[in-house]
């Protein structure tokens, strides 16, 4: 499923892991519901937040990782930034799905010294 930022999607509890809760979606796929988007306070059990076989309303936010994440939070949709669609070309749309450059893809440079 293609999920867009500031929506709402409606997932039941299928399976509890030590990381989050996979969630199925009313298309029938399933997405992770990871444990630092449960809730404001420190999680050391998911299960005593999620319920297997309970429906949970999540929102899809910007994620840190991930372009998109799903949220149990409050979330103010005013805040998030919100990309318009029809107004993005085809590379900025494409820029959305790819994965962000990280610094572990950069080449080692060495400073080797010659004189010794």
């Amino acid at each position: 499923m293609r999920f867009h930022i500031g929506q709402k999607y409606t997932g039941q509890a299928i399976e509890i892991k030590p990381y989050g809760a996979v969630l199925k979606l009313d298309d029938g796929s399933t997405a992770l519901l990871h444990i630092s988007n449960i809730a404001d306070t420190f999680i050391e059990d998911v299960s005593k937040f999620i319920t297997i076989g309970e429906f949970y309303e999540v929102t899809a936010v910007p994620g840190k990782i991930k372009t998109v994440e799903l949220t149990l939070k409050n979330v103010d949709l005013d805040e998030l930034d919100i990309p318009n669609e029809d107004d993005m070309s085809f590379d900025e749309l494409l820029e959305q799905y790819l994965p962000k450059p990280d610094h572990r893809d950069r080449p080692i440079h060495r400073k080797y010294n010659k004189d010794k």
